[in-house]
């Protein structure tokens, strides 16, 4: 039956008894930016609990067991920690005592399909995937050329000015350092991904193509920040996997966050973030105890922390009640996650996510399946983990897995169900999941049609799964919306108004595990001051 699920359980459950009453700082949430804070925090001598309200550590980069088999909930592919000499394998390695392992992926990172059954492959290296183009698309080199200058050249000059915005302080110099950086950002990070794309060919396939890297972000072309785009064209360096699945992230952090005598504790809901005055004092936890310490850093999102851990009159003091007024949230998802008999060998599995666009018009197919949930789905993640983690076979011998994502724009489609208890919403509630997962079903099969009959166990789950496991109010899996608007946003930095109270995760920088890891090395130079944080960087990436 595979590993007990208990194995794939990280952190320690919490008791108020198991808790010291003073820590150096408290981390609310235990995902990539809260553990990572931790570390560094650690690792400079500070005394750090993390309070995770999830039955496990590790926020998206969790797993669990059932039914015998074992998914990963929220990774994919990690970029540019194959090599030791890479940047975010440098600090992955300072924050897991380099005790965290990583497998190369195959290069061919996404397999793109656009309404039919041929399959175009993006292998998310510069060079490599500039050619191809060029050789699919020979009538449009010049701009196939000139589009990944453009990218190299736009986040060249953005990367300084953002690194400025979010280490700049919360008092009148930092405002003004944030709002000078703001300013001197290329001004094609505040267009759309598509009408920059299009300002260099008008071929839509092409454009498709080189855009489809919205499909990590859950945001349309039209709507997305073209930074994010140009992000996924730089790229050089091959994406790794962690050996043992994404649990281990977490578990091989943890013991770093103990040597600093701190520790991360699961079952721990945090009810109130405690003022002494206008500055932090602590936490109060769901069962009444108080945890006291100087520094709080929240990485369960803003919209989680100004509007339901921190005080209202406080909120509405450091302005971020009215922040938060200017800044959307983002898509929830549908996930269905596949047990299949057979190994991925013998079922041809391959460890690349496929992408299968309903179409070329992506704004129009998300407003139709926003709209309405019996529209065509406009886009379906299909991964299978298994294929990814050579340590797999080993572990679960003759079975595989598959995990497929859709984004759902519109959280009123579940909200119904958000009061209801995760396990017994009802029959209404599990046949709108059933319908979801035959229609997905449908379209694997035509794609992998040599999976049928091979499904052993299916579950599905819903933006209510996510608002109840995450506590995101609309069940969104990624935070602030990656709008034209985002950066406009200086103030989502590590470093708040309200003294003694630091933020990290994806809404201070962007989504994505790295960028995650990357915000709790930031939020901690924030904590630390400048000289101790030169001490810091140096460990971590000297």
């Amino acid at each position: 039956m595979g590993r007990d699920i208990s194995n794939l359980r990280t952190g320690r459950r919490y008791r108020a008894n198991r808790v010291d009453d003073r820590y150096d700082v408290i981390v609310i949430g235990s995902g990539p930016g809260g553990l990572s804070t931790a570390a560094c925090l650690s690792k400079m001598g500070k005394k750090v609990v993390v309070l995770e309200q999830h039955y496990t550590a590790g926020g998206f980069t969790h797993a669990y067991e059932r039914n015998g088999y074992a998914w990963d909930v929220g990774v994919h592919f990690v970029n540019g920690v194959v090599d030791r000499t890479d940047f975010f394998r440098k600090l992955f390695d300072f924050i897991t005592d380099a005790k965290l392992q990583w497998s190369a992926l195959h290069e061919d990172r996404l397999r793109l399909s656009f309404g039919d059954s041929t399959q175009t492959v993006i292998t998310m290296i510069a060079e490599k995937d500039k050619a191809a183009l060029k050789q699919a698309f020979p009538e449009e080199a010049s701009a196939i050329d000139a589009i990944y200058v453009h990218a190299a050249k736009t986040l060249g000059r953005a990367m300084p000015f953002l690194l400025m915005q979010k280490l700049s302080g919360s008092g009148w110099l930092g405002r003004g350092v944030e709002r000078f950086a703001t300013m001197c950002l290329p001004k094609d990070v505040f267009r759309s991904a598509y009408d920059v794309v299009r300002d260099f060919t008008d071929n839509e396939r092409l454009i498709g193509i080189i855009c489809s890297i919205w499909a990590a972000v859950g945001i349309t072309p039209e709507r997305q920040s073209y930074l994010f785009v140009a992000g996924s064209q730089i790229n050089t360096a091959p994406m790794g996997y962690p050996v043992g699945g994404s649990s281990e992230i977490a578990k091989h952090i943890i013991p770093v966050v103990r040597q600093g005598g701190g520790d991360v504790f699961t079952y721990a809901k945090v009810d109130e973030i405690l003022l002494d005055g206008a500055r932090v004092a602590g936490v109060r936890m769901a069962d009444g105890q108080a945890i006291h310490a100087p520094i709080v850093v929240s990485g369960v999102g803003v919209v989680n922390t100004f509007r339901r851990l921190l005080p209202e009159q406080e909120a509405r003091r450091s302005r971020y009640l009215e922040k938060l007024r200017r800044v959307g949230q983002t898509v929830g998802h549908i996930g269905l996650f596949i047990g299949l008999k057979g190994t991925n060998e013998e079922l041809g599995l391959h460890d690349s996510e496929h992408l299968i666009f309903n179409s070329l018009d992506f704004e129009g197919d998300a407003a139709a399946f926003a709209s309405d949930l019996n529209a065509p789905i406009p886009m379906l993640f299909v991964t299978f983990p298994s294929a990814k983690d050579p340590s797999w076979q080993a572990r679960f011998a003759g079975k595989s897995t598959s995990s497929i994502f859709i984004y759902v724009e519109n959280f009123e489609h579940f909200s119904r169900w958000k009061d209801e208890r995760w396990g017994k919403r009802g029959d209404a509630y599990e046949a709108v999941k059933e319908r979801l997962a035959t229609c997905v079903f449908e379209i694997l099969f035509e794609h992998y049609p040599q999976l049928r009959g091979k499904v052993d166990y299916y579950e599905v789950s819903t933006p209510v799964s996510t608002q109840h496991f995450a506590m995101y109010e609309k069940g969104e899996i990624y935070g602030l919306h990656h709008d034209i608007d985002r950066l406009r946003h200086g103030w989502l930095k590590p470093k708040t108004r309200t003294e003694g109270l630091y933020l990290c995760g994806q809404d201070t920088l962007s989504l994505g595990h790295t960028t995650g890891i990357l915000s709790g090395l930031l939020a901690a130079c924030r904590i630390l001051g400048w000289r101790a944080s030169f001490s810091l960087w140096k460990q971590a990436l000297g």
